[in-house]
């Protein structure tokens, strides 16, 4: 038996999330035939995917529901994953269309925090980019999530929802340090914050767009140059890919190093994916 796949790939962020770590995994499993990735990067799939093998296949988005339904119609796929329920609005009409068509449909929720914003999304009628498709959603067949938080949360907002169609799978994005021979060593990683001295410990803050991050920087500060602290450390504030630096700056007052995390692409062929690691 092979199967074919479609899976919804709507932004750099969500592939991320799925279509990079699953990449491999699907081309050493023998049951798939092929995957059909429905991303609007789809034209410039041959510099974005550039380690994909030939059974992935790319098409963009078309721009309604019906132009999706002839795209799945020529597909044909056993069954169709998306990374959001609508959180993203490529995914409504990617959803809608299989699901007239009865063609099994899955969504895995793609972080840890997606449910909450499900949730936000049924009880105010948007959450994030779905604010401007007025609270619009399509529900799926299954679901796919990192752990058990996720299952009985997912239960409460969705009384209705059979059980058995939630399946605990873990984080994929996780999948990446199994590799240990990517992960660069500490002396790789300190050359590139500028780091010299190796015995320094290294103190990461991971920022946001959302929420102040200044204070913490600060406290750590007070606590190294207040000689708090039992050895010399280094602060390193990582920018999500997509934010913006210079909301971050200020942090280098502090002395900390801030840099994009990697995956932040200075040039993006398409503007939903200035984000997109690598997976080397």
């Amino acid at each position: 038996m092979s199967i074919t796949i479609g899976i919804s790939a709507p932004s750099g962020y969500n592939a991320r999330e799925m279509l990079l770590p699953l990449r491999e995994h699907l081309e050493q499993d023998s049951s798939v035939k092929s995957v059909h990735a429905i991303t609007p990067a789809a034209p410039h799939h041959s510099q974005l995917f550039k380690q994909f093998s030939d059974m992935f296949s790319f098409h963009e988005n078309p721009t309604d529901e019906n132009g999706h339904r002839q795209l799945l119609e020529r597909l044909r796929p056993d069954v169709v994953i998306t990374p959001t329920v609508g959180l993203d609005v490529r995914d409504i009409l990617i959803l809608r269309a299989a699901k007239r068509l009865n063609i099994p449909t899955l969504t895995f929720v793609a972080s840890w925090d997606n449910v909450f914003k499900m949730d936000r999304l049924f009880k105010r009628g948007h959450s994030g980019a779905s604010a401007d498709a007025g609270g619009d959603y399509e529900l799926p067949d299954h679901y796919a999530v990192w752990n058990q938080m996720n299952k009985e949360h997912l239960l409460r907002i969705l009384p209705d929802l059979d059980e058995g169609r939630i399946t605990i799978t873990g984080p994929p994005r996780f999948d990446y340090f199994s590799h240990t021979d990517r992960i660069p060593s500490k002396q790789e990683l300190y050359a590139f914050l500028g780091i010299s001295d190796i015995d320094t410990q290294l103190v990461h803050g991971a920022t946001t767009e959302l929420y102040p991050f200044e204070y913490v920087i600060r406290a750590l500060a007070e606590a190294r140059d207040g000689k708090k602290l039992a050895a010399a450390i280094a602060l390193y504030a990582s920018v999500h890919p997509g934010g913006d630096i210079d909301r971050h700056r200020p942090y280098e007052s502090y002395g900390a190093t801030v840099r994009y995390s990697f995956g932040r692409q200075d040039n993006p062929l398409h503007p939903d994916f200035k984000y997109l690691p690598s997976d080397t």
